[in-house]
């Protein structure tokens, strides 16, 4: 009767405001790459400012070795070896190429992070990193 009882209470907590968005925290990030990991010409990820990379899924979820980069301030510094730019937001300014695919909405990627990650892709290979 204890742990029906204890779990019955878990549940309810669970569901309500302070707590239920902890059971969907980061759900638009691992969307976002369960996309990349599906598209075959993705050749380098680079993730602006607004999102960082430890709370994205990076590499467990891609299951690829591609250069995976945070905190890129200057995405045309990006645009060489980047087929896709992550970012927290639409953005008006990117470099040529980049065109806005796709945004996922969920709760925050963090902890007070942004509820959104918008995906910008380009076309064409990319230069390997050094």
């Amino acid at each position: 009767m204890i742990w029906l009882a204890a779990g019955i209470c878990s549940a309810a907590l669970a569901r309500q405001t302070p707590f239920a968005a902890e059971w969907t925290r980061g759900a638009a990030s691992i969307r976002a790459f369960a996309a990349l990991r599906a598209d075959p010409s993705v050749c380098g990820i680079g993730v602006l400012p607004g999102t960082t990379l430890a709370y994205l899924p990076g590499y467990v979820s891609l299951h690829r070795n591609v250069p995976l980069q945070d905190n890129i301030v200057d995405p045309v510094s990006a645009a060489s070896w980047a087929s896709d730019l992550l970012t927290p937001a639409p953005r008006d300014r990117l470099p040529p190429g980049f065109a806005l695919d796709r945004c996922w909405s969920g709760t925050s990627i963090g902890f007070g992070g942004a509820p959104n990650l918008c995906r910008y892709h380009r076309t064409g290979g990319c230069v390997p990193l050094r």
